[in-house]
């Protein structure tokens, strides 16, 4: 992470010296590198800090905030609360000079617009700052809102890099050799309601020797690359809108991926199940379908 963070410093470093395309060509690329550098900085921070929302967590120490080319310089370990502080400036910088709202399919690696306020909807979500965390997901749904439709026979895998719902397909989340190595537990597998979810055949394969399932959703290979995808962005407005109390808009999120994911018979047993439902018992239902929706894209590591 820190030696892709570096060439990120690297092309930031030399915003005024580029030559090469247009001023809107070179804010792009400038802007990608800070939304880049962000990024890595948001996964350093959650794989060795405290998470953000613990009582007393903004002061304890996490990764080392690395914003230069300086190879010499002792980095020392920076709080959670800097970190993030870090992050967020870094968004705001993007956010001024990232001008391309989508990329064809074969740059999808690439950061936009509507990339911006996909990760700005997560990273609020993480904090905790659930107005923000929704007004975000609402920039995003304004922009891009296509959902894959596993009612229909042609529908691809939502993590799929040429599906409908991809904002980024930056990260490869596993290998090849990480893929052969994991398998989903059966009790995983049975969170998933039989006869209506119809994720089960899309996610889970053939039961192996150890009597867990074979992981379908990727197979390690490029095609299977996803940083953010509008399905995220469903569930992190859902869970943003529930938590302030607004139960109205929550449902309404969350009930459009359900649409898409269950059968019809499914959605309207969803439907009658919500219509009454506590804001606890709201926000544990979203975060249960985070796992099942999300389920080996990485996220559960964080």
């Amino acid at each position: 992470y820190y030696s892709v963070i570096y060439y990120a410093n690297a092309i930031i470093a030399q915003k005024d010296v580029i030559k090469e395309g247009t001023a809107e060509d070179i804010n792009q690329l400038v802007g990608e590198a800070y939304l880049l550098r962000a990024y890595l900085h948001f996964i350093l921070v959650n794989l060795y800090g405290q998470p953000y929302t613990k009582p007393g967590a903004l002061n304890t120490k996490a990764v080392p905030i690395n914003s230069n080319t300086d190879l010499e310089k002792v980095l020392s370990r920076n709080t959670v609360g800097e970190v993030y502080d870090f992050i967020l400036s870094d968004i705001d910088r993007a956010r001024k000079l990232i001008n391309k709202e989508q990329w064809e399919n074969r740059y999808l690696y690439r950061f936009s617009t509507v990339a911006v306020d996909a990760f700005a909807s997560r990273l609020y979500l993480y904090m905790g700052k659930w107005e923000e965390a929704l007004k975000a997901s609402e920039a995003v749904l304004a922009k891009k809102s296509t959902l894959e439709d596993f009612n229909a026979a042609d529908s691809k895998l939502p993590n799929d890099f040429q599906s409908v719902e991809i904002i980024n397909s930056y990260e490869a989340i596993q290998s090849s050799s990480t893929h052969r190595a994991c398998h989903a537990t059966a009790s995983f597998k049975a969170q998933y309601t039989g006869g209506i979810d119809l994720r089960i055949a899309k996610y889970f394969g053939e039961v192996a020797d150890d009597g867990h399932f074979r992981i379908t959703k990727t197979d390690g290979s490029s095609q299977y690359h996803c940083t953010f995808r509008t399905g995220e962005i469903y569930l992190n407005a859902a869970e943003a809108a529930a938590r302030k109390g607004d139960l109205a808009v929550a449902k309404t999120y969350l009930l459009k991926l359900i649409e898409k994911r269950y059968t019809p018979a499914g959605l309207t047993q969803k439907q009658t199940e919500l219509a009454a439902i506590s804001q606890d018992a709201l926000i544990t239902e979203i975060l249960a379908e985070r796992s099942r929706e999300l389920a080996f894209e990485g996220h559960k590591w964080l």
